[in-house]
C-alpha cells in the first residue's frame, strides 16, 4: 500500500517540481556570488487517515496535527542556490521533495455494534520547484528579504484501510482506498528576516505562500466481501483545481565563517485541496501539513 511515486519518478519530478527552503542572498550578510543551501527535516505527517477512515475515537486535534504514538513519521530534504544580481537583489532556484515512510499500521476500532480489525496507510509525497527575485533592506542590525516569484507543485496520496468487520457474529472483509495525484504551477510571494545575536550566532525565518492552479486526479475504491456475495464501489475524476501551499521555517544560525553557517530550526510545508483529503468541498477536510526538525547548512562561493 505504500506510495512509490516519488521513488519511481523522481527524475521527472525534479524537472517539474522542487521548492526549498530559500538560501540566503542578503546584502551584507555574505559576500557577493552563488549562496547555495541543503537542508533536511524529520517530522510528521498530518494523519488525514484518522479523520476520514476511523470509527468513532479520531485522534485529538493535537494529536493529528502533532503526532501520537502511531504518527506517521515523514522526511523533507530541500536544496537551493541563489545568485546576488545587485546589491541587496537576488534571483533563486530551489527544490523541495517530501514524504513519509512505509507506515502500514495495524488498527482495531470498537463501532458499538462490533469491532474493525484492519491494517490502514497514510501516504503522501509531494515535489516543489521554487523561482524567486528576492530584494534584501537592512535597518538596526535586522536583514528583511522580500521576493516574488512562481512555485510549481506535483504531488501524490493514498488512504487505504484492509481488514475485516466483525458484528453480530458474522465477519465481512474489506477494502476501502482512495488516491490523488496534482499538478500545478502558481504565483508564490514571501518574506524572510534575520538578525545577528553575537558574532557567531543569528535568529532566522521565512515564509512563503503560493496560489497553484492545476489538474487533479481522483480515484475512489471500496470493496466489500461477505458469506454469500460481496460488492465493488468504484469512482475516478479529474479537473481543473485550486491549490494554496504555505511553507515556513525559523531556526538558530551557527556562522562558522564569514561565508558559511549552519541553522537548526522548525519548518512546515502545508497544501489545500491537494487531495481527497484536504478538498473544500469535503466535510470535516483539513490541510495536508509536513512539519518537523530541519538541519541546514549554507556557502556562499
Amino acid at each position: 500500500m505504500k506510495n512509490t511515486w516519488m521513488m519511481t519518478s523522481a527524475s521527472a519530478a525534479a524537472l517539474i517540481a522542487g521548492g526549498a527552503q530559500q538560501g540566503l542572498a542578503q546584502d551584507g550578510a555574505f559576500p557577493d556570488g552563488y549562496t547555495l543551501n541543503v537542508q533536511g527535516a524529520y517530522g510528521v505527517l498530518n494523519n488525514a487517515y484518522d479523520d476520514k477512515l476511523t470509527g468513532t475515537n479520531p485522534p485529538s486535534d493535537i494529536e493529528d496535527k502533532v503526532g501520537d504514538e502511531t504518527a506517521d513519521r515523514a522526511i523533507i530534504g530541500s536544496v537551493s542556490l541563489a545568485r546576488q544580481t545587485a546589491p541587496g537583489r537576488d534571483m533563486t532556484f530551489g527544490l523541495t521533495i517530501g514524504t513519509n515512510p512505509d507506515n502500514d499500521i495495524a488498527t482495531t476500532d470498537d463501532f458499538g455494534l462490533g469491532v474493525d480489525t484492519f491494517t490502514r496507510s497514510n501516504d503522501f509525497s509531494f515535489a516543489a520547484l521554487d523561482f524567486e527575485m528576492g530584494r534584501t533592506v537592512s535597518a538596526e542590525g535586522i536583514d528583511l528579504r522580500l521576493f516574488y516569484g512562481a512555485r510549481a507543485v506535483a504531488s501524490d496520496s493514498s488512504l487505504d484501510k484492509v481488514g475485516s468487520s466483525e458484528s453480530g457474529g458474522e465477519v465481512d472483509e474489506f477494502d476501502q482506498e482512495s488516491a490523488s495525484n496534482y499538478l500545478g504551477i502558481g504565483p508564490r510571494v514571501g518574506a524572510g528576516v534575520s538578525t545577528g545575536l553575537s558574532e557567531q550566532f543569528g535568529i532566522s525565518g521565512e515564509i512563503g505562500l503560493a496560489v497553484l492552479r492545476g489538474t487533479r486526479d481522483d480515484e475512489g475504491q471500496f470493496e466489500t466481501f461477505f458469506f454469500g456475495g460481496g460488492g465493488d464501489i468504484e469512482d475516478e475524476s479529474s479537473a481543473l483545481q485550486t491549490v494554496t501551499s504555505l511553507d515556513a521555517q525559523i531556526g538558530v544560525d551557527y556562522f562558522m565563517s564569514p561565508s558559511s553557517k549552519i541553522s537548526v530550526g522548525y519548518q512546515l510545508q502545508q497544501f489545500w485541496n491537494i487531495d481527497g483529503a484536504s478538498d473544500e468541498d469535503t466535510p470535516n477536510s483539513e490541510p495536508r501539513l509536513i512539519h518537523g526538525a530541519f538541519v541546514g547548512f549554507t556557502t556562499t562561493f
